[in-house]
């Protein structure tokens, strides 16, 4: 990919997604998993309009609108839910050294559901990191952070929850008239073809975002490796911690069997 692989030059798209949950910002999205996906490399979709506008200038029948849609159409479709599990993948084996929490989450398309992970994951504890920080003479800035990605996404829910195809047979055809001596430089038809290219695509991303935008080591460092197992282990504690505290105040403290019986009980006297 021009001009090399992993070069990116914003936060938006998949590598926002990849960046806020690597650092455990981002930890729930609204959105489905099971949504084909029509991400493309920017340098594709450039080329296509270089490429265009030879065809437009050399051919006769200048006055005629052409439309080339620059899409994923007739290639092998990744779903949303394969861009999470690469996501993982990759911050496990390769990930960002500032976190402040270890790097989960989950997407759903329940909005309850979903505004409730945003209240207890993302504005609560942004909160408290906010006091951590005013108390040590820093200036707060996760709670309003937090309320910018829930704002964002919401602005693109009818997006992340609907998908559309778009046919690019016109481009197709457009790319077979390049010349062969140029198709190296001007072949818009770049893509990854399968779950390991892609993953080995955003995986130079990765790599190129560490280094050039958050300023860290390019390899993992020991210290990186430890304090991210370390931070697994204390995540798992706390959840596993948690649901039993949970089940221990339904079925002991709450007796949640006897109060369900107890209200089965009266509507199925009531029906008498």
């Amino acid at each position: 990919m021009e001009p090399f692989p992993g070069w990116v030059d914003n936060f938006n798209g998949p590598m926002g997604l990849l960046v806020g949950g690597g650092t455990g910002l981002i930890r729930t999205l609204y959105a489905d998993t099971k949504l084909e996906t029509e991400y493309m490399p920017v340098d594709n979709i450039v080329k296509l309009l270089i490429v265009g506008t030879w065809n437009k200038g050399i051919s006769r029948d200048a006055n005629t609108l052409s439309i080339q849609q620059g899409s994923k159409y007739n290639h092998p479709q990744f779903y949303v839910g394969a861009y999470i599990d690469i996501g993982r993948e990759l911050l496990w084996e390769d990930p960002f050294e500032n976190k402040i929490w270890y790097p989960d989450g989950s997407l759903t398309t329940n909005w309850l559901y979903y505004f409730i992970n945003v209240l207890l994951f993302h504005m609560v504890p942004a909160f408290f990191l906010d006091i951590g920080l005013k108390m040590t003479g820093q200036k707060p800035r996760l709670f309003k952070t937090q309320r910018k990605i829930y704002i964002a996404n919401m602005a693109v829910k009818h997006f992340s929850l609907n998908e559309w195809h778009f046919v690019n047979d016109e481009a197709c055809k457009l790319l077979k008239k390049i010349p062969s001596k140029e198709t190296k430089d001007f072949n818009f038809d770049i893509m990854p073809a399968d779950y390991q290219s892609l993953k080995e695509f955003y995986r130079q991303c990765s790599i190129f975002v560490k280094v050039n935008f958050l300023k860290e080591n390019r390899s993992v460092t020991k210290r990186n490796s430890i304090i991210t197992k370390m931070m697994y282990v204390m995540h798992k504690s706390i959840k596993t911690t948690c649901y039993v505290i949970l089940i221990w105040s339904l079925f002991f403290k709450i007796n949640i069997i006897e109060l369900i019986n107890r209200k089965l009980l009266g509507y199925w006297n009531g029906l008498e």
